[in-house]
């Protein structure tokens, strides 16, 4: 199964120590949002940071997170900073085989961490009181999580202003469901039941496989397909992303389901939402398609590129949702 690469889309906010005020980015001064991240980086270049797990002595809980900064391009004058990390997990004794022979050639222990590079970007303008920062994902694995709780951790005490505080929050599917829908065609239904309600569990225990009915490990999905797309469709759809529609209203006499998402197609790139929970997870914008492999990761110039490509879209989106 070929990896799917993916590009999250997250809002970054700086406030004062008592997190009350928003910082709004300056070129010089103690909220030159820019200089921050860009001493962040400089202090973690090369540096293995740990996040989760004991440490020496009483060992490494599964799944303890590891990174390093390993690449920090930065272009001062458009306040962007774009590099990669190098991310991993620890914390398990796994075997490594030989896909030509089948027998064991390394044993990774539980303080060793199998690592891959990720790329990331910030774009911090002047003037607004938030930035954008584009990481990297490779299948359901990304570094938001690792890389969120270091930032947090070292703002702690940055500066003369010590406390300061950063988040990053992602952008919301439904904001971006409005526009990606302004442009595009929805060319896929997929009905998704998961047993979490009475009437979708009872829809999983009439469904039988070897003659045993489906239960709480099980999951169905239905999809519902148009060679061209749906045309007619945008106007309803950003009803329904403004909350001014009940998404359940747009697709009637079909098989219980938990959620309902849709592949909107602008161009050649297309987007999933889920219409029934849009802002549980973040968006990810797949890139596959866009990147070349080197050793069998995306190369930093062509993820660089497909990320570029997004930023016009992401930066409507936010002139929309997050005026300055």
């Amino acid at each position: 199964m070929v990896a799917q690469y993916g590009i999250s889309v997250y809002i970054v906010t700086f406030r004062d120590r008592y997190g009350r005020r928003p910082w709004t980015s300056e070129k010089h001064g103690t909220e030159n949002t820019y200089e921050a991240i860009h001493d962040y980086l400089r202090s973690r270049k090369g540096q293995l940071r740990i996040v989760g797990g004991s440490g020496p002595g009483s060992g490494y809980a599964p799944g303890t997170k590891a990174f390093s900064v390993a690449r920090i391009d930065p272009v001062a004058q458009a306040r962007i900073i774009a590099g990669a990390l190098y991310y991993g997990e620890a914390g398990s004794v796994r075997d490594v085989i030989s896909l030509d022979t089948n027998k064991t050639t390394k044993t990774i222990a539980e303080n060793e961490a199998p690592v891959a590079p990720f790329y990331y970007r910030f774009d911090l303008p002047i003037g607004l009181r938030y930035g954008v920062l584009y990481l990297q994902t490779t299948g359901q694995i990304g570094v938001k999580s690792a890389l969120s709780a270091d930032l947090k951790d070292y703002f702690e005490s940055y500066g003369a202003d010590s406390g300061t505080s950063i988040s990053l929050s992602p952008l919301a599917a439904k904001q971006a469901m409005e526009a990606f829908v302004g442009q595009g065609i929805m060319n896929e239904i997929v009905l998704v039941n998961e047993g979490r309600s009475v009437r979708t569990r009872k829809a999983l225990s009439r469904t039988h496989v070897g003659g045993k009915p489906l239960g709480e490990l099980d999951r169905i999905e239905v999809k519902i397909k148009r060679k061209g797309g749906w045309m007619g469709m945008r106007n309803p759809l950003k009803r329904i992303a403004r909350g001014d529609a009940d998404p359940t209203d747009m697709l009637k006499g079909v098989v219980p389901y938990d959620d309902m998402k849709i592949k909107v197609r602008v161009g050649r790139r297309t987007q999933q939402f889920s219409m029934i929970k849009p802002d549980e997870s973040p968006i990810r914008y797949d890139v596959s398609g866009k990147i070349d492999l080197r050793s069998g990761h995306p190369t930093f110039t062509s993820m660089d590129a497909a990320v570029v490509d997004l930023t016009a879209m992401v930066r409507g989106i936010l002139e929309t949702y997050h005026p300055a």
